[in-house]
């Protein structure tokens, strides 16, 4: 899904990857985020990088299976931070989802 916050992320070019944070505070890295979370019906967050020379250029709380919180955000940068693969002039992108 692509709103007014994420257009610019859509247009990026590297290769796109999937991210959740579990109620346990894991993280895993890849395709799909149900796959991820072993098709959990809750999370903390979700959402995809690019990655570009082994270095998230951006990254966006977005999900089409779950509706990830903003607040969260903060959370997983700082954990992709910890771990080196965050480049140093990252864009965010926050993914408001429309619930109807």
């Amino acid at each position: 899904m692509q709103n007014d916050h994420t257009k610019g992320f859509v247009r990026q070019r590297g290769q796109y990857v999937d991210w959740i944070i579990t109620n346990n505070n894991d993280f895993f890295i890849g395709h799909g985020h149900a796959f991820l979370s072993g098709h959990s019906d809750t999370i903390k967050n979700a959402g995809t990088a690019i990655i570009k020379e082994g270095k998230i250029v951006s990254i966006v709380n977005g999900s089409g299976h779950y509706l990830p919180r903003t607040e969260y955000l903060d959370i997983a940068i700082t954990h992709f931070k910890e771990i080196n693969i965050m480049a140093n002039d990252y864009r965010l992108f926050k993914w408001k989802p429309k619930i109807k």
